[in-house]
């Protein structure tokens, strides 16, 4: 079984979702006649399998913190607020922040993060999958399919190795929302730093 928490700053996530006994979401943030989700604290490491020590980890976590309050539905946030939640030297923020800001501008992923072109989203969702606690990092809806996103910050990509490192994950996030959401196909991806959208065939 899997059940979806969506936050205390969030929302209703689709129809089906709406439908589902096993959703538990609050409802502050709305898209028209369609809700929308604002997001957990991010707590997972993002890009290359490295020590959560190192510097390449802790500037995954800080992009992955700041799309969770850049992307839409989250409110818009202004850069000073920003900076004073990452708690790191404005070289570390300056460099997550044109990461943030590289994903957010590239027409690669327009359609994932303007709130014209979808129905409903979700930062940082957090998903129970076989009684575990799983975040994704964003969830859109379509009319006719869901989309998993898995952030990756890595510098130099080789996409069949990504691809198959981080199958197996992404399956288990799209099995989830199947489970919630039966009625619509769920596809899955990786959104790269640099701007680009890797499919993942799950």
């Amino acid at each position: 079984a899997a059940a979806i928490n969506c936050g205390d700053e969030g929302g209703e996530f689709g129809d089906d979702l709406r439908t589902s006994p096993t959703v538990s979401m609050s409802s502050s943030a709305k898209k028209e006649s369609s809700a929308s989700i604002n997001t957990l604290l991010a707590t997972a490491p993002i890009g290359e399998q490295v020590s959560p020590d190192s510097e390449e980890s802790k500037h995954g976590e800080r992009v992955h913190r700041l799309l969770q309050f850049m992307a839409p539905p989250a409110p818009k946030a202004e850069k000073t607020w920003l900076r004073q939640l990452l708690r790191c030297d404005d070289e570390q923020f300056d460099k997550a922040f044109a990461t943030a800001e590289r994903v957010l501008a590239s027409t690669s992923l327009t359609r994932f993060f303007d709130e014209a072109q979808y129905q409903s989203a979700a930062n940082e969702m957090s998903i129970m999958i076989k009684g575990e606690l799983s975040r994704i990092d964003r969830v859109v809806e379509f009319s006719d399919e869901i989309w998993v996103l898995d952030y990756k910050t890595t510098d130099f990509v080789d996409s069949r190795e990504l691809a198959d490192r981080y199958r197996a994950q992404l399956k288990e996030y799209c099995d989830g929302i199947v489970a919630l959401s039966p009625n619509k196909s769920v596809r899955a991806a990786l959104v790269i730093g640099d701007g680009q959208l890797l499919p993942i065939n799950v």
